[in-house]
């Protein structure tokens, strides 16, 4: 009975000691995730919609204009902060990203907003203090159709290492937040319907697990927003449904490319042709989209190796085991005083 009561006990302690813990690591992420930094859009007369707080500008070919960012230090600390010029790309989970992640943009991009605005700036603010940043913004002489996107991403720099600063005249930039003001420029209001392809289609891995990779192409200067997609893989030659994704919601950057990676099973593909098809809906318009691509044994064999090469360390498998291995010797050690005590 005495055992059966320090077992509880114990359990009881634990579970409380591991909620606290949870609560005051949640609790830091809160106040770390507080941004002393505020960035807001001075909005010009050309302003589309004047309730939008990103730029949404009516621009004419050739036309020259200052664009100004308000950013506000509400810290007790002086910030030097980096302003960056961003063209609109789409994420690998189906996203409109403004943070110059390492994603290619397609071929049929004509003018891209990086070219039409001034480089990025770096910035000093004194506490409790406020700076205007202004950029030049030059829209081509010939101007262009449907949308150019992009943004300002703003970020704080950190110089972590003085040491390093003196001796090698480099410092350490670590993201402490992001801010990010969207730029949205037309010339005109022309509807554009958009139009999808796929690029390249490859047998490759992802995460560790082979993955047939498809590039997904949003070839007109037109956003795609929420649109729903579902597709399938099929064997060429035998006409069978090797893989069937279900519909998922994505969202695409004007003449950018969407890196969709699907898990397989590699076994299940024997060498051959096979067909990458998309239906992509947007309430009553579709658009079936499909590519033939090749698996073949040395790319299989390639795959099964770089794997095997790389493998990924499985930390929850050793927290778990680690955990278990505590709990087990604990269970033990009060197993023991409880005999002795007897």
């Amino acid at each position: 009975m005495k055992f059966t009561k320090n077992i509880v006990s114990f359990f009881s302690i634990f579970l409380l000691a591991f909620f606290f813990f949870i609560s005051s690591v949640s609790a830091q992420e809160n106040t770390n995730s507080t941004m002393p930094i505020f960035v807001e859009a001075l909005i010009p007369e050309n302003q589309i919609d004047k309730n939008h707080t990103f730029f949404d500008l009516r621009v004419i070919p050739g036309q020259e204009q200052k664009l100004q960012l308000k950013i506000h230090n509400d810290s007790q600390k002086d910030k030097e902060v980096v302003i960056s010029p961003q063209v609109a790309k789409t994420g690998e989970g189906g996203n409109i990203d403004y943070s110059g992640i390492n994603a290619p943009l397609d071929s049929s991009l004509e003018h891209s907003f990086e070219d039409m605005i001034s480089e990025q700036q770096v910035v000093n603010i004194k506490a409790r203090d406020v700076v205007i940043v202004t950029f030049d913004l030059n829209i081509p002489s010939q101007g262009f159709r449907g949308i150019v996107l992009g943004g300002f991403y703003i970020e704080e720099i950190v110089k972590e290492d003085k040491s390093m600063e003196t001796t090698t005249n480099t410092v350490q930039i670590k993201n402490r937040y992001a801010y990010i003001i969207g730029c949205k420029l037309r010339n005109d209001t022309e509807d554009i319907k958009p139009e999808f392809k796929l690029r390249k289609i490859e047998l490759t891995e992802w995460n560790d697990f082979p993955s047939i990779n498809a590039e997904l192409a949003n070839v007109k200067p037109e956003i795609v927003s929420n649109y729903v997609y579902e597709g399938t893989i099929i064997n060429k030659k035998t006409g069978k449904r090797k893989v069937v994704f279900p519909e998922a919601r994505f969202s695409m950057a004007p003449n950018s490319i969407f890196m969709r990676p699907q898990k397989i099973v590699l076994d299940h593909f024997e060498n051959g042709t096979y067909i990458y098809a998309l239906k992509i809906r947007d309430g009553d318009r579709i658009w079936n989209v499909e590519k033939e691509f090749q698996i073949s044994y040395s790319q299989k064999k390639s795959v099964k190796e770089r794997i095997l090469r790389e493998p990924s360390f499985p930390w929850l498998f050793l927290w778990i085991v680690l955990v278990g291995v505590i709990l087990s010797t604990l269970v033990c050690i009060l197993y023991r005083r409880n005999s002795d005590e007897k």
